[in-house]
């Protein structure tokens, strides 16, 4: 496995944790276009 796709592994399981502790949509990439209130 590369550096990077471990990476994107590493941040993929941090926001799973954020999402399951604060809720769906408490964080997200820069640019996604997830539901705007």
């Amino acid at each position: 496995m590369s550096l990077s796709k471990e990476k994107e592994k590493a941040v993929e399981g941090a926001i799973a944790q954020i999402e399951r502790e604060f809720g769906k949509g408490s964080i997200m990439r820069l640019g996604d276009k997830g539901r705007l209130l």
